[in-house]
């Protein structure tokens, strides 16, 4: 007698192999049987006839553990094939927190509250300060402060899919430097920075990851770094960078060589023999205009060749790839968003329009843009920044599907008069942004790569998330990775065979883990299963509200238990910790 029996469906057994049609067994949340059960009885029986039957997707680049004691359903990871996440990406994990909170997007309304300034939230704050906020507005308070504390809080509240915990780097360097992060660590720092990673990595974690673009990890030298992976890789644990790129997002920062980022962190894994897997990998060299496909896939091709020169000499380097080009973590849908810094004074959307009307309130907006004070609009960073911006949505329907740059070379107005104008008339209007410079082309070169892997850089939630920045005030909202990322790879992005693209979203992410029980459909293998409607998959990205569900991903178990069973969410929490 079986637990459950997934029958008639052509199995991708995350090997590369092509499908066979087979029935599936299940027993105590294991695999125990592939091939022909007709005559087995189980206590639950799905008919795959006609579909897909794979093993869950892992998300290789997740930063869903900050918000699973939150969300611990994790329902926008399951609803689109995600059975295994890992987490505490970009330097952050919400451990260990003894000394300090580090600020994580997804609690910007409560670290608001704690704020001293109108326009940012802080960098770090008390974990004792935030707490009772978090458990007014969530229901949940930060009851954990250690590593292994948050692992033991987290196995004992249960969540909706497996989580492999790496901690931060910068989460560690916040609680040794505190507020006095911006400069190189001492001998002695470093040495108090070994020991919580001595304690996080005795704990479970499977590595550490960097975010080297932000605070406080920006400031850390190699010299820091080299010191820490040695310690990672004393577990043979992985380490995974967040590589300097774009340099510190404030005002106009240094220019980066992307590629001495990427070197960086090669260089690492030649020195220490850590384990290596680059975060979300982009070009290591900028082409100029942007948007040129052939030169963007020929920059990804460079940065790959790079790589692969790290590993003939050895260096053990995979990377990750978000699925799309507008990044992830976060949707800023409102055009307005990217002049906060003179829309929250304003107190409403009219107030600002009505304000833009004024030729002296436009010249001191222009004088800050121009003179690059200002990082989220900045041509001195990004000449072309006009041409990322996209229209699809204002009063006035010619404007819709134009980029800001040809509507104002149209029109003839600068690139910034027109977005001003756009927002004057409309208050309101939604734009489609590309972030750095991303191109389809580049992200096909790299998904291809036999070493890459797919990462959402998303959070975990429901779809009722939202952040908001006050009252008639735009709001941020998760990335539409959140719950299409994974749906959208398999649509966009696929490789040459079905087959390959399930390998790359399964057994190939079990294999860089170590996950020798799960990523493959097979006898002795962890029941983390999905039915997957092929004919039917659709992605339902939408830009202007993100928080849609794919179609296609019928059924999702994780360790053997339905978490989507016919399209809806079962809120099983049958996820596990998987500890090194």
């Amino acid at each position: 007698m079986f637990d459950l029996i997934i029958r008639g469906g052509t199995v991708y057994d995350g090997t590369g192999a092509p499908g066979v049609r087979a029935d599936v067994g299940v027993k105590d949340g294991v695999i125990t049987a592939v091939g022909d059960l007709s005559g087995a009885q189980a206590a639950q029986t799905v008919d795959a006839g006609g579909r897909a039957v794979t093993p869950g997707f892992i998300d290789m680049h997740s930063h869903g553990d900050l918000t699973l004691a939150f969300y611990p359903e994790m329902e926008s990871k399951v609803r689109q094939g995600i059975t295994t996440i890992v987490g505490g990406q970009c330097g952050l994990s919400v451990a260990p927190c003894d000394q300090w909170w580090e600020s994580q997007y997804f609690e910007r309304a409560q670290l608001a509250e704690l704020s001293d300034s109108m326009f940012s939230v802080p960098e770090l704050v008390r974990a004792d300060e935030l707490s009772p906020l978090m458990e007014r507005d969530f229901g949940r308070p930060i009851d954990w402060r250690s590593f292994g504390e948050f692992l033991a809080s987290v196995r004992k509240q249960g969540i909706g899919a497996n989580y492999v915990p790496l901690v931060g780097h910068g989460t560690i360097r916040a609680q040794v430097l505190g507020p006095d992060f911006r400069r190189t660590a001492t001998d002695d720092e470093i040495d108090r920075m070994k020991d919580y990673l001595h304690d996080a990595m005795k704990a479970g974690a499977a590595g550490m990851s960097s975010g080297l673009d932000y605070v406080p990890g920006i400031y850390c030298d190699f010299r820091e770094l080299k010191a820490l992976c040695e310690v990672v890789a004393q577990y043979g644990g992985i380490y995974a960078p967040h590589w300097r790129k774009t340099g510190l997002r404030e005002g106009t920062p240094k220019k980066q060589k992307k590629i001495e980022g990427i070197i960086e962190s090669l260089e690492l894994g030649l020195q220490t023999g850590v384990q290596v897997h680059l975060a979300h990998l982009s070009c290591g060299f900028d082409v100029f205009p942007n948007g040129d496909s052939y030169m963007a896939a020929a920059s990804a091709k460079r940065t790959l060749a790079v790589i692969d020169e790290y590993r003939q000499k050895g260096v053990r380097v995979t990377h990750d790839v978000i699925p799309n080009i507008t990044g992830g973590i976060l949707l800023a849908p409102d055009l307005a968003m990217s002049f906060l810094l003179w829309l929250k004074p304003c107190g409403s959307r009219e107030q600002f329009a009505q304000n833009l009307r004024s030729s002296d309130y436009r010249a001191s907006i222009a004088q800050t843009i121009y003179s690059g004070q200002y990082y989220a609009v900045n041509p001195q960073v990004d000449p072309d920044w006009a041409r990322a911006y996209t229209i699809l949505q204002h009063k006035n329907p010619d404007y819709v599907g134009r980029n800001l740059q040809e509507l104002a070379a149209e029109l003839g107005r600068e690139p910034l008069d027109m977005a001003l104008d756009l927002l004057m008339e409309d208050p309101y209007t939604k734009t489609f942004q590309v972030v750095q410079g991303m191109v389809d082309a580049s992200v096909r070169e790299f998904i291809a790569d036999p070493n890459g892997t797919i990462g959402s850089d998303t959070f975990a939630f429901d779809d009722k998330a939202v952040m908001p920045l006050g009252e008639n005030m735009p709001a941020y909202l998760p990335n539409p990775n959140t719950y299409c990322g994974f749906v959208r790879y398999l649509c966009e992005f696929p490789q040459d065979t079905f087959e390959a693209t399930i390998r790359k979203v399964t057994g190939k992410p079990a294999e860089i883990l170590g996950l020798s029980d799960r990523g493959i459909v097979a006898v002795g293998k962890k029941a983390d299963l999905l039915v997957i409607d092929r004919q039917n998959l659709r992605t339902n990205e939408n830009h202007i509200d993100s928080r849609a569900w794919p179609d296609g991903i019928e059924y999702v178990f994780v360790n053997g238990q339905a978490a989507v069973w016919q399209n809806s969410p079962t809120n099983s929490r049958s996820g596990q910790v998987l500890s090194k």
